[in-house]
């Protein structure tokens, strides 16, 4: 059996563990009775919400906390751009709101297939290719990415977990194969969004 097919088969599994245990987590929370993963979820679609009815991305306060003063949030703002424009695309199907909770769900899943696909790059260089899939298999049953990336749990830590994981990648290829302007760029392009 040629090594790349064991190393897709490897994947394939970590993809079903992944999907299994966002299932039962997903019911643990009650996300199928229609509620989220904790009060920070609330406030990011609130958050979110607020954008969408007045526009003002350089406003970082909830005016329904603490009124008439409101609360200003430390959170990133990129955060913001996916969960906008993952319910703008959503909203052509129902209405914005319906598709923001909608979206604020399957989030975090989203983005741990994607960081899954990313560890699997990160290691490459480290390991023979069929050890890749093994990897992945390991990152996926991790407590802490599982913690992360929770069904009905629309938090800012999943995207930056993946963009630490992309930055660890670049880092690794600018050590291995020396200076190239074009990975400095992108490494700080990735570096810049994880603290934006």
């Amino acid at each position: 059996m040629p090594a790349n097919s064991g190393n897709s088969k490897d994947v394939t599994i970590a993809l079903i563990i992944l999907l299994v245990l966002q299932t039962l987590l997903a019911v643990k929370v009650g996300v199928f009775d229609g509620l989220l993963g904790d009060t920070d979820v609330y406030m990011w679609l609130n958050r979110v919400l607020d954008l969408h009815t007045h526009g003002d991305w350089s406003n970082h306060t909830l005016s329904r906390i603490d009124p008439p003063y409101g609360y200003e949030q430390h959170w990133t703002r990129p955060y913001d751009f996916l969960l906008y424009g993952g319910a703008w695309l959503g909203s052509f199907f129902t209405d914005f709101r319906t598709s923001l909770h909608i979206w604020g769900v399957l989030i975090s899943p989203v983005l741990e297939v994607l960081a899954l696909f990313a560890f699997i790059w990160l290691i490459r260089p480290l390991t023979e290719n069929s050890e890749n899939g093994i990897a992945g298999l390991l990152f996926v049953t991790q407590m802490g990415i599982i913690a992360s990336f929770v069904a009905g749990r629309a938090d800012h830590q999943s995207l930056i977990l993946l963009l630490f994981i992309l930055s660890l990648g670049i880092g690794l290829r600018l050590l291995m194969s020396g200076f190239n302007a074009r990975t400095c760029y992108l490494a700080a392009l990735v570096a810049s969004l994880a603290i934006w």
